[in-house]
């Protein structure tokens, strides 16, 4: 997690040292996608271990905060960016004052985000132990269970199932933890 937090920032400032528009693609879309997609689901996980009685709501908090942050961190750019607010050229372009600082954006957003990863790793270590809670077992053997691939359990024996697994998720994280085996 502290790995791929650190690497988001890094991947964020090389992206804009690139020379041309294919290359930031490269840097930026691809690389800052993945080091994201990886530390996605970590907090999610860990907020299912620290509150086993409300691991939808749980969820609901972190995703909520994680679109939120969206708006907060797309005006703190635009300022960046655009401080003056110049308006668009009528072809749609901006003029090459906005342009010229796009890449002092994204090493000034690289450096605010590599502040708060290094917050965050202070503040990080290991939640309760799943196996140890009750609570905390059955959710986990749930979710477990819902992640479990056609491949594992066999093709034909999906379909004579007709196993809903979005049903079965929302029923293991609302503590509902009904499996194909007690029927849905």
């Amino acid at each position: 997690m502290a790995t791929a937090g650190v690497l988001g920032p890094i991947a964020f400032w090389l992206s804009s040292l690139m020379p041309t528009f294919t290359l930031w693609i490269v840097m930026f879309n691809v690389t800052y996608s993945l080091v994201n997609g990886a530390t996605y689901m970590t907090p999610i996980h860990h907020a299912w271990l620290w509150f086993p009685d409300k691991p939808g709501f749980a969820s609901g908090v972190i995703m909520g905060v994680y679109g939120i942050s969206g708006l907060i961190w797309n005006n703190v750019a635009l300022a960046l960016v655009n401080p003056e607010h110049i308006s668009a050229t009528e072809d749609g372009f901006y003029p090459e004052s906005v342009n010229k600082r796009v890449p002092y954006m994204l090493q000034t957003l690289a450096y605010f985000y590599l502040g708060l990863v290094l917050l965050s790793i202070v503040f990080m270590f290991p939640g309760p132990d799943p196996t140890k809670d009750e609570k905390s077992k059955d959710n986990l053997q749930a979710i477990t269970e819902v992640l479990v691939t056609p491949d594992e359990i066999g093709e034909n024996e999906l379909k004579s199932q007709k196993i809903n697994r979005s049903t079965m998720m929302a029923s293991a994280l609302s503590g509902n933890h009904q499996t194909p085996e007690k029927g849905l």
